[in-house]
C-alpha cells in the first residue's frame, strides 16, 4: 500500500520546495506524479475565476487543473458566507 498525499500537503510541499530537490527541511521530495499533480492544481487555483481549462478532457492534467479551480471556488464560497 502506498501513502497518498492530500492536495493540501502537495501544495504545502510544492510551496516550500518548488524545484523538488532533496534536503529541504519539512518538504521532502515528492514522486514525479505528485509534483505534476501539485503544479497542475496550483495552475487551476491561479486561473480562478476566469481561467479556462487548457487540457484535454479525461486526462490527469484536465482533472487536476479542474480540482485546483474547484478548490479556489470552494474557498471563495466559504468566505462569502
Amino acid at each position: 500500500m502506498t501513502d497518498s498525499l492530500t492536495s493540501a500537503e502537495m501544495a504545502r510541499r510544492l510551496a516550500l520546495n518548488p524545484h523538488n530537490i532533496g534536503g529541504i527541511p519539512n518538504a521532502p521530495r515528492m514522486c514525479a506524479h505528485d509534483v505534476t499533480a501539485a503544479r497542475l492544481e496550483a495552475e487551476g487555483r491561479a486561473a480562478y475565476p476566469h481561467g479556462r481549462n487548457p487540457y484535454n478532457a479525461g486526462t490527469m492534467a484536465n482533472e487536476r487543473w479542474a480540482a485546483g479551480w474547484h478548490q479556489s471556488d470552494a474557498i471563495v464560497c466559504v468566505e462569502a458566507r
